[in-house]
């Protein structure tokens, strides 16, 4: 179809017409390789994210809102839609559950309050005392480490991760950190945090997959390489170091282009509970949502962050994660899973039950587990929109959600006319859906921007 679009009607059988317009967008316009080229953006890599350059074709689409107005993204991830309206002067919020992936927007969206010459200050001071850090532990094992109160992460099979020579250093700049930068404000903290957190699986036993990351044999074979031991310390502060020196150029370039940034917020909670999370005075005044939620698809944004969460020891016991998987829309792993067998969910009212049809009778033939699944998603995402209805400017508001549909045990679940249907027993007037570009290789799969008004 090459870059025009083709309209129509699409049917979703005795539940209502949505209009399709189907887009041809290259990935570097829709998926996180469109980071790789904008400055700060390419901080840290979350392959399952969207680009910088979707948000503002989304922003555009939406159409002008006051500057008195917010713009909301109550998945977060990594910060994309609240660094596209800092830059475009329109004053936004992030919501994120996952408490890596907050604090990589809170570190993200901070740029506006960085100075540079400050910065290299404090970077240089932060490497010197790091290098302290190694001398005085260049007679300590890895294995005596935690004699000396230095833990290592709680995480499965953590030599599989990390060879023990590689871990043994990154831990020791993360220690270093832990005492250097304890003084300073919280977006320099966060500055020094976000630069160690992009280089961590640069050291590791993987090879990062969309979406999902495999492991493989020590592919950098760094204990071999000349030099050994100190070579691996040489190696990962050198990496870190020039790390430093891009993310410095990025603050400086985007605090030259965009001389009054607008004002955003990232906080940490539960987009099921909006009302609860948001600060009061923000209700009413939210016009756009521009987001991303989860798709139905078993990806679990726990599990894909556990090497963060466990090394920078926001959890000690995976009990933590099982728990957070929980609590997340769409969440699969462990505990999530297995409360989902040998029960039958229900929708938890009709507008989803509507919107479902027989979804989940298809699914309940092959696995209880997969169709409870589906309708708990579902139940989820209906919570999380009534809650967001709640405080958006009635009369004035305008959403974009990002999704993709997915196939459970071959049963098809178009995601974005499910959504669009609970938005429509919800009070939305859905507007258009956006099919982007199919996905993944799958016949059948793809991506698509649902838009609605309220």
């Amino acid at each position: 179809m090459g870059q025009g679009t083709l309209d129509g009607l699409m049917v979703y059988p005795g539940k209502g017409r949505f209009k399709i317009v189907w887009k041809n967008l290259s990935p570097e316009l829709i998926t996180f390789k469109g980071k790789f080229n904008h400055p700060v953006h390419s901080w840290f890599r979350l392959t399952p994210s969207y680009s910088p350059d979707l948000v503002n074709i989304l922003l555009n689409e939406l159409g002008k809102s006051s500057s008195q107005d917010v713009v909301l993204d109550p998945f977060s991830g990594t910060g994309t839609t609240l660094l596209e309206c800092k830059k475009r002067g329109i004053p936004s919020i992030g919501v994120e559950i996952n408490p890596v992936l907050y604090r990589v927007t809170r570190a993200s969206s901070s740029w506006d309050r960085l100075d540079p010459g400050l910065l290299k200050n404090i970077v240089r001071a932060f490497l010197d005392f790091a290098e302290e850090m190694f001398q005085r532990f260049e007679s300590v094992p890895l294995s005596k480490f935690e004699t000396h109160g230095i833990m290592l992460p709680r995480l499965s099979n953590l030599f599989r991760w990390w060879a023990p020579d590689v871990l043994r250093d990154l831990l020791l700049i993360r220690e270093a950190f832990k005492e250097y930068a304890m003084e300073l404000p919280e977006e320099y903290q966060d500055f020094l945090w976000i630069g160690m957190a992009s280089i961590l699986l640069d050291f590791a036993n993987i090879r990062r997959n969309h979406p999902t990351i495999s492991f493989v044999d020590n592919p950098f074979n760094l204990g071999q390489s000349n030099g050994g031991k100190n070579w691996i310390k040489k190696f990962s502060m050198s990496v870190l170091a020039k790390k430093y020196e891009v993310m410095i150029k990025d603050v400086e370039k985007v605090k030259t282009e965009v001389p009054n940034p607008a004002p955003s917020m990232a906080m940490m909670g539960d987009s099921k509970h909006l009302g609860d999370v948001i600060p009061g005075e923000y209700h009413g005044r939210i016009t756009r949502v521009i987001t991303s939620p989860p798709y139905p698809n078993r990806y679990s944004y726990v599990m894909e962050t556990r090497p963060y969460l466990y090394f920078f020891e926001v959890f000690t016991s995976p009990s933590q994660a099982s728990e957070l998987d929980m609590e997340t829309i769409g969440g699969t792993w462990g505990k999530a899973t297995f409360s989902l067998k040998g029960k039958r969910i229900r929708p938890v009212n009709s507008i989803v039950d509507d919107a479902l049809s027989d979804i989940p009778e298809k699914i309940y033939s092959l696995s209880d587990i997969m169709a409870n699944y589906v309708v708990k998603y579902f139940n989820d995402m209906y919570l999380h929109l009534a809650g967001m209805s709640r405080i958006l400017k009635e009369g004035d508001s305008r959403v974009a959600y990002v999704i993709g549909n997915s196939y459970i045990k071959g049963v098809e679940v178009p995601s974005d006319l499910l959504l669009a249907r609970i938005l429509e027993g919800l009070g939305f007037t859905v507007e258009k859906i956006w099919h982007l570009r199919k996905r993944g290789g799958k016949r059948g799969l793809y991506e698509a921007v649902v838009f609605a008004r309220y």
